[in-house]
């Protein structure tokens, strides 16, 4: 679909709009890259970071 960016057929809702959709879109990928973080991360072990940090 073509989207015409000219300032006479682009109006505040289609701005909105898309505002609205690219922050949904960043969203979900910001949760997808958290669920893998967390996954790679559950395996590895922090014992010497938190040992130093309790002393």
């Amino acid at each position: 679909m073509f989207f015409c960016l000219r300032s006479d057929n682009f109006n505040l809702k289609t701005q909105w709009e898309l505002f609205l959709f690219y922050l949904l879109k960043s969203g979900c990928c910001l949760v997808i890259f958290y669920i893998f973080f967390k996954l790679l991360m559950s395996r590895s072990t922090f014992s010497t970071s938190t040992a130093s940090l309790c002393w």
